[in-house]
């Protein structure tokens, strides 16, 4: 039987109600050859079967209120987990509780096996000794359901129960409970992590590493499982606010900020804003944790407050009479106001409060963590097991209360090994790329090549340095791309580009705007302007992004001197040119290869007609600062091959995930009638990072807005539309059972996709690992289609999923996941530097406008 044959239509059945997620339309694929796994999920098993959960208000007594300051007089009714924690714990003691026979979530939830308390509203009085003394707090409980554990394994075994997610929660918390009391834990979600003074390991800009594990309930075909894996989780350090002010600022000594730049003022108050602090000027055990909002816009010696007289006074004069005269006065306050309370803090006066989790890591963070973190599989596999052991679930007492059991093995699934594309370019016609996800450029030209208009080169380098004779040279490494771009077929003007030179530590504004001028009055035209870097400056480079995309519409290829061999021995040049080559031939327009033979035979369910794949991912603020927007792409393809895609960029509320898709995607749409002269008659939509709690909501509104945005371009326009979520932050490792079905490095093969076992009962989802590994251990794209107009079936979609990975523009690898969702990625974080560097405050409105994108540049692939 063919390949193509085998691709056949899936069939949702018939009933479900309106919303409802997509099913498994077959017993799932057939395609490849069968390869037996492990999988770090670990067989649960149940005897109990009520549990009872008990609503849990914790509040202070009477008017007062807890806030981030451990002060109950602070003003916010949100207590800390910590604190909620103690208070609980104390209540127990003091009330009698059973000792081991109840778990709390550290927010509002009790879970017993057992009845502990009355079912009608219970009020427990607790006094906790804080700073400012003893405070009188409530413990108010209620009973709010009994939960059939049974309902679990109901949900797995039938397809008309619905899951049952209060289950779900309550073995989860209780599994987590027994370290979630230790002093040195904390809990994000389904995550546990520990800091351990010998083991935390200092990262780069005032955070530390810790440990921890990961660990969830999974009711899956092979029944209920634990999924438990290895993770680490970046936190903020104790220290002084002072030199988290001068790091923000980029300046070696704090004197330098006598003279401060707004553009300083703004990054400092980005990097504080949001952050808890610590004070440090009263006596030991007075301290205060305290939120900051901001910064004030004078110094200690400008900013002003009124005292409980009414009189107006600076901080600095406060600060002198009551504790002495600042070191820094001519830095500004951290405000800390509460309503109309102003409250200014000099900042030698504050450290980061310790244990803060940092969401969001800088890029050289990310490196320090991944070359720290990456293992092999091996010991992947072996650092799980120890987590396991070091819970110790098989002696938990929680555990055996709640009744139940954990296997100390790994699960073994079956999974298939997918064939791999042919590929086509101009030369060779069909190229077999082996089963290791990776083949190179050499003697091939690419399958369409693009055009350079025009072009010019800007040097941010030293000039004594990259101004040289010889292949270390400039002009050396310029000619060598002339001529890998010429090989590879790329079309560009006679003549080279004209060349200008700017400083590095200046706006790039005024030489960009010189180069393209003069690349104007060369060529014509100009579409293209490479940019030399001195480092991975990552501010550097961000300027010069907003520069070309936001005002002068030009876009930019970026590369750095020790990496392209300028201004040091070159090594590796050649591999380098090239793999700058494809990135611009798909900026110019061309596209570097597609997969093998007729499109209706490389995608056979929606091939035979015009389609369109869509990308979208949103990428949220990496501080703490409530008032900076996220900023969500949309992407979608622009041909038959899935070469040239186009992006649209939005600017949303803080931290907000779901898309308002229905502008960017007629947008797309109309965009591609205009390239093809066609309407889409089918869509293939990859959504990024999405959460599994996020699914539904996903479904009721990005889906909903998908359509009307069909509809408000032609009444009675709605092509069938196939929704998929691609989900990378998940915790399923597979590892290989024999050599023969791994890597070189131990990881699984490109190709190797789960559909059986360790997925949902009824759910239409597989894990695909669509690469090969380079460093530790592999993690396999999750996928879950939420809707299938279409029709795929399980070999269709795990196929062309697959298959387009191979043809991810900026390298010669399939990559991890499905290169739409990628590339919207990529968009998205090029937005959030447009946004990010043109933008303090101001509102999302002003914050959308100023980060525009040119038309020139916003219909090229600018995002890679």
């Amino acid at each position: 039987m063919s390949l193509k044959a085998q691709c056949i239509r899936g069939k949702q059945p018939a009933g479900l109600p309106e919303g409802t997620l997509a099913r498994r339309p077959d017993k799932g694929g057939t395609v490849g050859r069968q390869v037996s796994l492990t999988t770090n999920h670990f067989g649960v098993r149940l005897s109990k079967t009520n549990v009872f959960h008990y609503d849990v208000e914790v509040k202070p007594a009477g008017e007062d209120r807890y806030g981030a300051d451990d002060d109950p007089t602070s003003g916010s009714q949100s207590l800390p987990r910590k604190l909620c924690q103690a208070i609980i714990d104390k209540c127990s003691k003091e009330n009698n509780w059973p000792v081991k026979g109840w778990s709390f979530d550290g927010k509002k939830n009790i879970y017993s096996p057992e009845e502990i308390f009355p079912r009608t509203r219970h009020v427990f009085a607790v006094s906790m000794t804080g700073p400012r003394g003893d405070r009188a707090f409530e413990v108010i409980t209620q009973h709010a359901n009994t939960v059939n554990l049974q309902d679990l394994l109901a949900y797995i075994e039938r397809a008309d129960v619905p899951l049952p997610q209060e289950c779900q929660q309550c073995l989860e918390v209780s599994l987590k409970y027994s370290a979630a009391i230790r002093p040195n834990c904390q809990i994000y979600g389904r995550s546990i992590f520990f800091s351990d003074p010998r083991g935390n390991q200092r990262l780069p800009g005032g955070s530390e590493l810790w440990l921890g594990y990961h660990q969830s309930i999974r009711p899956c075909q092979l029944g209920l499982t634990l999924n438990i894996d290895t993770t680490a989780g970046a936190f903020l350090e104790e220290r002084s606010l002072v030199e988290v002010m001068k790091e923000a600022a980029g300046v070696r000594s704090i004197d330098d900020l006598k003279r401060m730049t707004d553009q300083q003022w703004k990054r400092m108050r980005k990097a504080v804003s949001g952050l808890l602090v610590q004070t440090t000027h009263r006596p030991q055990g007075k301290n205060q944790k305290r939120k900051s909002t901001g910064l004030t816009k004078k110094a200690a010696t400008g900013a002003t407050f009124g005292d409980r007289e009414g009189n107006q006074q600076t901080v600095a004069e406060y600060w002198k009479k009551a504790y002495g005269p600042l070191k820094y006065p001519f830095l500004p306050c951290l405000d800390v106001s509460k309503g109309k309370r102003v409250n200014y803090l000099p900042p030698e006066a504050c450290t980061v409060a310790p244990g803060q989790r940092q969401l969001k890591l800088t890029d050289g963070q990310t490196r320090e963590m991944v070359t720290r973190l990456a293992k092999p599989p091996a010991d992947r596999k072996a650092d799980i097991m120890q987590a396991l052991n070091s819970s110790k679930l098989a002696e938990d007492p929680m555990l055996k209360h709640f009744g139940m059991t954990v296997d100390k093995k790994m699960t073994s699934v079956t999974s298939r090994l997918l064939p791999q594309p042919h590929l086509e370019y101009k030369t060779p016609g069909s190229l077999d790329t082996g089963t290791r996800g990776a083949w190179n450029l050499e003697n091939i030209k690419l399958f369409k090549g693009g055009e350079i208009t025009g072009w010019a080169i800007v040097n941010f380098a030293n000039q004594n340095q990259v101004m040289v004779d010889g292949e270390q040279g400039l002009l050396s490494f310029i000619q060598g791309l002339i001529s890998m771009l010429k090989e590879l077929g790329i079309k560009l003007p006679e003549g080279m580009p004209p060349l200008c030179h700017g400083d590095p530590r200046r706006n790039p504004m005024g030489p960009m705007s010189e180069a393209k001028d003069k690349a104007i009055a060369q060529f014509k035209k100009v579409n293209l302007m490479m940019v030399l870097l001195p480092t991975k400056d990552s501010a550097l480079y961000n300027s010069v992004k907003a520069c070309g995309n936001v005002q002068l519409g030009v876009t930019t290829q970026c590369f750095v001197t020790r990496s392209a061999g300028i201004g040091s021995p070159p090594r590796g040049r050649l591999q380098y040119l090239a793999n700058i080559g494809i990135k611009i031939n798909h900026k110019v327009g061309g596209v570097n290869t597609k997969v093998a033979g007729p499109v209706a035979d490389a995608f056979p369910v929606v091939g035979k007609k015009p389609f369109i794949v869509f990308g979208a991912d949103v990428t949220h603020p990496g501080g703490f600062d409530e008032s900076e927007p996220s900023v969500a792409a949309v992407v979608a393809s622009m041909d038959p091959y899935l070469g040239q895609y186009q992006a649209r960029i939005i600017t949303q509320p803080h931290r907000q995930e779901l898309i308002d898709l229905r502008v960017p995607a007629k947008d797309l749409l109309k965009a591609f009638f205009m390239k093809t002269r066609q309407k889409p008659q089918a869509i293939l939509f990859y959504r990024d990072g999405v959460s599994e709690g996020e699914l539904q909501k996903v479904l009721e509104h990005e889906y909903q807005e998908l359509r009307a945005a069909c509809e408000s371009l032609e009444a009675g326009y709605t092509p069938p539309i196939t929704f998929v979520v691609v989900q990378k932050r998940h915790h399923t490792r597979l590892f290989p059972t024999t050599e023969r079905d791994g890597d070189r490095n131990g990881n699984v093969l490109p190709g190797t996709v789960v559909d059986q076992g360790i997925v949902g009962p009824r759910d239409f989802e597989f894990f695909l690992n669509s690469h090969a590994g380079i460093k530790g251990t592999n993690k396999s794209g999750h996928y879950r289609v939420l809707v299938d107009e279409n029709g795929f079936g399980s070999d269709g979609l795990q196929l062309m999923t697959y298959w387009t990975s191979f043809l991810y523009c900026r390298c010669t690898r399939s990559v991890s996941y499905a290169p739409p969702a990628y590339y919207a990625h990529l968009a998205a974080l090029q937005g959030k530097i447009l946004v990010h560097e043109s933008t303090s405050d101001v509102d999302q409105a002003e914050a959308a406008e100023r980060a525009s994108i040119k038309p020139a540049v916003q219909d090229t692939m600018f995002f890679i």
